[in-house]
């Protein structure tokens, strides 16, 4: 949040100045008393002093995402309750940082633009690190994933691997890695003297499994741990198959100009790796196989590729 300075010639100057400092007095009283530093900060937390001095006055990180994307962050039916690996992985963090998470339900394009745009004060979800969104924004890494094909269950266009949806109509997640894949194989299938795929793109995780379930797409090309979550709660109606592509790494992301809270973010997920706390969040949901595997993992623009 910015203050501008602002400058008044004022006629009978003392008179005026002295009222101006008893309105900013009473008027910082009235917010100290009701700011959210005041209720929702831990000023003895580990890492709170490290944090930048911006979200030490808010009492809080704004953070964007998509919440639609389970098993990674969503809301429940109420509309209200944030789930997933990344509330469940904020609410461990917030007694080590002093500050509560807010999450901003933000579509997938609108992340990293928003980002810059100084609307929130980090990504944290569903975005994978890549080298070109490195040139971009910050990331640190805080899970891996990869991404496989979800159909309706019995697999009724015989799925197995990227020639065998040629033709087929997909759906994925717009400005998503899993898309960039699809476009180059979608030119694989050409040719090989094959229809091209029928890329749906979508901004949410939720539409795209409504349009294999309501069968206006045959997959959905997802992350492995989406995948996985949709065939364990509704496996009467998806089904994950074929092989694991793009082994990636999740980043929470984060303006190239603020690499404090980016820093003590990093040194938040270190310290719930080495206490134990952090597995046992992939753990709640079965999701063990996404978790990585110490604090030395947890880089900061870790991207291979």
């Amino acid at each position: 949040m910015f203050v501008k300075n602002r400058r008044s010639n004022l006629r009978g100057g003392v008179a005026l100045i002295a009222v101006a400092a008893m309105l900013v007095t009473t008027s910082a009283c009235g917010n100290d008393s009701s700011s959210a530093s005041q209720t929702t900060t831990n000023q003895s937390a580990p890492l709170y002093e490290k944090l930048p001095a911006s979200v030490k006055k808010a009492g809080e990180i704004v953070v964007a995402s998509p919440l639609s994307n389970a098993p990674y962050i969503y809301t429940e039916s109420d509309g209200k309750t944030t789930k997933g690996i990344v509330p469940e992985l904020a609410k461990a963090l917030e007694p080590v940082l002093g500050v509560k998470f807010r999450f901003v339900n933000t579509p997938f394009p609108g992340l990293i633009p928003g980002l810059q745009a100084q609307k929130f004060d980090m990504i944290w979800g569903v975005v994978t690190d890549t080298k070109e969104r490195e040139k971009i924004i910050d990331f640190v890494d805080y899970q891996k994933d990869g991404a496989t094909f979800l159909v309706r269950a019995g697999n009724p266009k015989n799925i197995s691997d990227m020639m065998s949806i040629c033709g087929n109509k997909i759906s994925s997640l717009s400005g998503s890695t899993q898309t960039k894949l699809l476009e180059k194989e979608s030119e694989n299938c050409v040719a090989a003297g094959k229809p091209p795929m029928e890329i749906k793109l979508y901004d949410g995780a939720a539409e795209s499994q409504l349009a294999v379930q309501s069968g206006n797409a045959d997959v959905f090309f997802t992350g492995l741990g989406a995948g996985l979550y949709a065939e364990s709660t509704a496996p009467e109606k998806f089904e994950v198959v074929g092989d694991v592509y793009q082994d990636q790494l999740f980043g929470a992301g984060f303006a190239k100009s603020n690499t404090e809270l980016r820093d003590v973010f990093q040194s938040g997920i270190k310290k719930l790796v080495d206490d134990g706390s952090y597995v046992e969040v992939f753990k709640q949901g079965g999701l063990e196989r996404l978790a990585l595997s110490g604090s030395s993992d947890v880089t900061v623009n870790g991207a291979a590729e």
